[in-house]
């Protein structure tokens, strides 16, 4: 035998056999397995990291797990339900295989995984697991494990730890855990899911509003945001086409911007069938005629020219409008009722702008926001897509002058926001606040409406407080101004 054989061990995988059992355990059989890993690691039964032999680790509890899966049969499981009674059971099993020094491996006869375990501290783990008792481990359970859960949900709600102890106290630990996990599925989950699509949203908008695009990192980007969520790539589109329009309004469309609008055109209809994309790619059909008659006098400063370049920008941003009416619409479908999704705000600002004040006054919409009635409970809020308006060129040309200069005032003002991309944008509340007061001095509504409207503005302002960026507050407090100006102007009713 040769010197470096004699140094050589081979270890047995059988990870992909144990992946597939553990796939196919009941629901309840997968809440056990975490229980007892939960319970053992946080009392340093189990070493965080697998040493080899001389404690336990997670494998042993695998095996553990595996074992009783084999065992018993499924009513076991399931008759008479009671998770913490079974980990219980199954602790005590633990505990007499580490007093025997035995634990059969699932897949080999004549292997045992306590071979080489330390036989000192082996009799005590297993003397402390023997002791565990229903009544301890619930306890157990509820101090270290649900209280986590209930700060981790209403970590901004310090009082409704005080409350949960008070449940607890009244033996009604049942009904306050339900609420716990209603909470967190109802409200805490939607919350999440909307700050990680807004997110993705943000961080797309930055590469186009930063980086130049071409039809190489088009057709990349195009290509993996398929792989992750189609609705990725119709936001991309859409931001694509106002960074276009944005560009060719300040310069003009040049053969590389105009080679990326054929490449969307292009992975536009790559994209899977459904009703929302042929909507989609028939809105894409209008701007190509345009752009290419423009291209044929984009070299030439003559009228047709800029004639085509303006309407090419209008079409851009019509089409870029009606893509994220699209998105909204799809997440408004996908998501039902667990979020509140404005689906109509960017065709309300789209109508502000080209001056259809009244089409504008209909598309907004406001949802007034409760305060609890009980200061000692949580708030129960629908969570909103943020779906807004970001303080970058592709989204601001889509503003009136007003609130564009407005933005371009808090950054002259405010150091620290120059060379920064502002992360929130207006939110979808209060840019329906501003479009429907706008609208409706615009259209000389009565007096009266104005006053419900400024109660609105004011009820936002009260509300948002200063946990929103800094733009929400501005724009509230600039159309709270001139929603009093126009009623001191016209008489209170």
């Amino acid at each position: 035998m040769s010197g470096w054989a004699v140094y050589t061990q081979h270890r047995l995988s059988f990870s992909v056999a144990e992946v597939l059992l553990l796939n196919n355990w009941t629901r309840v059989q997968q809440i056990l397995y975490h229980m007892l890993r939960v319970f053992l690691k946080s009392e340093k039964y189990v070493e965080s990291k697998d040493s080899g032999a001389k404690s336990l680790n997670n494998y042993h509890i695998k095996t553990l797990m595996l074992w009783a899966c084999e065992l018993k049969p499924g009513r076991w499981w399931n008759d008479d339900f009671n998770v913490v009674e079974i980990c219980v059971y199954l602790l005590h099993v633990l505990g007499v295989w580490l007093r025997d020094a035995r634990c059969k491996h699932y897949f080999i006869n004549n292997c045992n995984l306590l071979d080489h375990l330390d036989k000192c501290s082996a009799p005590l783990t297993a003397s402390k697991l023997k002791c565990v008792t229903k009544e301890s481990l619930s306890k157990w359970f509820v101090n270290n494990y649900i209280r986590k859960c209930v700060r981790r949900c209403f970590n901004k709600i310090p009082m409704f730890d005080q409350f949960f102890d008070f449940v607890i106290a009244l033996g009604q630990l049942q009904e306050a855990v339900s609420f716990v996990v209603y909470y967190r599925g109802a409200v805490m989950l939607p919350f999440e899911v909307t700050h990680e699509v807004s997110s993705a949203h943000f961080r797309l908008l930055c590469i186009v509003s930063q980086y130049s695009l071409t039809p190489h990192s088009c057709s990349y980007l195009m290509s993996e945001l398929a792989k992750i969520d189609h609705r990725l790539s119709v936001y991309l589109i859409a931001v694509a086409f106002l960074h276009v329009a944005y560009k060719t309004s300040k310069d003009s469309l040049t053969d590389e911007l105009l080679s990326v609008l054929v490449t969307f055109c292009l992975q536009a209809t790559q994209m899977p069938s459904s009703k929302a994309q042929m909507r989609m790619c028939k809105s894409l059909q209008s701007f190509v005629k345009c752009a290419l008659r423009l291209g044929v006098h984009r070299h030439h400063t003559t009228p047709a020219a800029s004639r085509y370049s303006s309407e090419l920008v209008d079409i851009l941003q019509q089409t870029a409008v009606k893509l994220l009416t699209i998105l909204c619409q799809i997440e408004a479908r996908d998501l039902r009722e667990d979020v509140t999704i404005f689906t109509l705000q960017y065709e309300a600002l789209y109508a502000y702008k080209h001056g259809d004040y009244q089409r504008c006054l209909q598309l907004s919409r406001y949802r007034p926001i409760s305060l609890p009635s009980e200061p000692t409970l949580p708030v129960l809020e629908q969570p909103v897509l943020w779906q807004g308006v970001y303080a970058l060129p592709e989204f601001i040309q889509l503003l009136d002058d007003s609130t564009a200069s407005l933005i371009g005032l808090t950054v002259i003002v405010n150091l620290s926001y120059r060379g920064v991309r502002l992360p929130y944008p207006i939110g979808q509340q209060c840019m329906s606040l501003y479009l429907i007061a706008q609208c409706q001095m615009k259209l000389h509504h009565s007096v009266t409406a104005l006053v419900k409207t400024l109660d609105n503005i004011e009820h936002e302002l009260s509300f948002r407080g200063d946990r929103w960026h800094v733009l929400h507050e501005l724009v509230l407090k600039l159309i709270e101004r001139k929603v009093q100006q126009y009623i001191a102007t016209n008489g209170r009713p």
